[in-house]
């Protein structure tokens, strides 16, 4: 029988028997190291017996694995199994709180259909109004330049009109970090929004 096979079998069973086992730990004659043994207690007649079902190896060279083994060993009927803390980790936290409230704010405005009117809005697949709302949340989380915005978007999780995330684009180190087709983006996005100033604040006011 090859590995996989064994290792399925053997978590077959312990998923099947695992009431009455547990861990046993047992010293090494030489007194050097410790080794864990899989017990299983069982009833013979009137009596209570034990046997041992694997060998499992050194505790040491386990012990990074024995809070996995016993709850593995558990009941799952009964109380709630921990987890270790070393197990939870936080790879990545953006930040998208203030970006519901912004996306709120800019719908509840009808910026969206606003800013979208008026021609052709599309640049790099993405209408004028998606990318003018990171540079307005951009503004009112944390003033700064179109190059500080690449950063931002880092921290604070904006999404396309696709759905997908919008990332920031860097560059290989030079003075200008921040790749320069995306830095054109937002520069052109700012020349859109000049060339439909009057007509933007007109449908603003005729909104309101």
């Amino acid at each position: 029988m090859d590995c996989p096979r064994i290792a399925a079998y053997f978590l077959g069973e312990l998923r099947s028997r695992r009431r009455g086992w547990f861990l046993r730990s047992v010293k090494a004659p030489n007194g050097r190291h410790a080794y864990l043994r899989l017990v299983e207690s069982f009833r013979d007649g009137d009596k209570v017996k034990q046997r041992i079902v694997a060998h499992l190896g050194r505790k040491d060279l386990l012990a990074p694995h024995l809070d996995a083994l016993i709850r593995l060993l558990q009941d799952e009927s009964s109380a709630p199994r921990g987890i270790p803390a070393a197990d939870v980790s936080t790879p990545r936290a953006s930040t998208w709180g203030p970006i519901l409230v912004a996306r709120q704010w800019f719908e509840k405005l009808s910026l969206g259909a606003i800013l979208d009117a008026g021609g052709k809005s599309l640049r790099h697949g993405q209408p004028r109004s998606e990318r003018v709302f990171p540079m307005l949340a951009k503004r009112l989380t944390g003033p700064g330049s179109e190059q500080a915005l690449a950063q931002w978007l880092e921290d604070f999780y904006v999404c396309t009109a696709q759905g997908s995330r919008w990332m920031p684009a860097w560059k290989p180190s030079r003075r200008v970090k921040v790749d320069f087709d995306q830095l054109k983006l937002w520069y052109q996005t700012l020349d859109d929004l000049l060339a439909a100033k009057e007509r933007i604040e007109k449908e603003k006011a005729t909104a309101a």
